[in-house]
């Protein structure tokens, strides 16, 4: 007579395993059940087989979670983080369901403290230049076709566009092409307007160099170019400082009016999308490459928090967005589908945590 008894005890589960596999050793010997009688049983002995899979699998996630979650502390103690992300992710891979798993996640915690520790702010100074290198160049002519009626109510704002490896300066009342300067190729990242103001100075990318440049309004001319010297992403204004996040893991704050950059703050991982930024709170919100969103001091780029979202690389494109204060980080967590993560803050912009279930959008 086969009777299913249940156990959380691993140990115990252990036991009971071992004693039903003694027993199918005998249901499997002939001499004790004739193949006459053990057609009549094969739908029960199908039953026991599953269930002994099933329990030895458990078995296995058990003790796999106990393993990661002792090699994640060790990895924690010893400061390799990275390590701890990987062992992390292969349990995962094997067990989806672990994910929830509380003592799992009191670990993961324990890994993105330990991140906090090793983010470093840094008084590295990064002097721009003032000479122009296409300021030689020979003179260009630009071919242009307009079309439409003049826009009255954009009367002295110029339009940047990027297009063809190089950054136009356009008028929007009528169209006009201001000027060109040819940027490179390689260069996707959009140019913007300094302000709303009327005739706002350009902040453009040149990604030959890896600089970014301040140019006049009307003419193009070159203000300054901060030669950064690694690719970054888009830069972000805030008040009046730019931001700029370098893949590399370091985000830099650049005084607009003189091209300089005085500080800057390095994680221990790379960066793939600008930071979120609120002009009513004095944080600055920076998605990592993997798992982490960092909150620093808008006023001394202080790591102030590190918040486990648990994204993988490549799979966070846009910056994280503040509204009626809470904060939305969209992870693309599958091939056809996005999470969005909604996290809620105090007052100030901290104390993160999540405010309701990730809502799964199709797409």
């Amino acid at each position: 007579v086969y009777k299913r008894q249940l156990s959380d005890n691993t140990d115990e589960q252990e036991d009971l395993l071992a004693s039903t596999e003694e027993a199918m050793t005998l249901v499997n010997n002939p001499t004790y059940i004739p193949s006459t009688l053990r057609k009549s049983q094969l739908t029960r002995i199908d039953a026991i087989n599953d269930d002994i899979a099933r329990v030895q699998r458990d078995i296995d996630r058990e003790t796999n979670l106990v393993e990661t979650i002792d090699f994640i502390l060790a990895s924690v103690e010893s400061g390799n983080t990275k390590a701890a992300y990987e062992a992390r992710y292969e349990l995962l891979g094997k067990y989806p369901g672990l994910d929830s798993n509380d003592e799992l996640h009191e670990a993961v915690l324990k890994i993105t403290e330990k991140e906090r520790e090793r983010v470093q702010v840094a008084e590295q100074p990064i002097d721009p230049l003032a000479d122009d290198a296409v300021a030689s160049e020979a003179n260009r002519v630009v071919l242009a076709n307009r079309s439409g009626q003049v826009a009255a109510g954009a009367k002295g704002h110029v339009v940047y566009v990027l297009g063809g490896g190089s950054v136009f300066g356009i008028d929007a009342t009528n169209g006009d092409v201001l000027w060109r300067r040819f940027v490179g190729l390689q260069t996707a990242i959009e140019p913007f307007p300094l302000s709303t103001q009327e005739e706002s100075d350009a902040i453009a990318v040149d990604g030959r160099t890896n600089e970014l440049m301040r140019l006049e309004a009307k003419t193009g001319k070159l203000i300054w170019r901060l030669p950064i010297g690694e690719p970054f992403v888009e830069p972000v204004i805030r008040d009046k400082a730019l931001l700029v996040s370098v893949k590399s893991g370091k985000l830099l704050v650049v005084d607009p009016a003189t091209g300089k950059s005085e500080r800057q703050v390095s994680i221990p991982q790379g960066i793939d999308v600008p930071p979120g930024v609120d002009r009513r709170r004095p944080q600055i919100y920076q998605v990592g490459e993997h798992d982490n969103l960092y909150v620093f001091s808008a006023d001394t780029l202080e790591c102030q928090e590190v918040y486990y979202i648990g994204h993988k690389p490549g799979t966070v494109v846009v910056p994280p967005v503040m509204a009626l204060g809470y904060l939305f980080v969209v992870e693309n967590a599958g091939p056809d589908y996005a999470l969005l993560h909604i996290l809620a803050t105090d007052e100030e912009g901290l104390r993160l945590r999540t405010a309701q279930k990730s809502i799964r959008v199709q797409g």
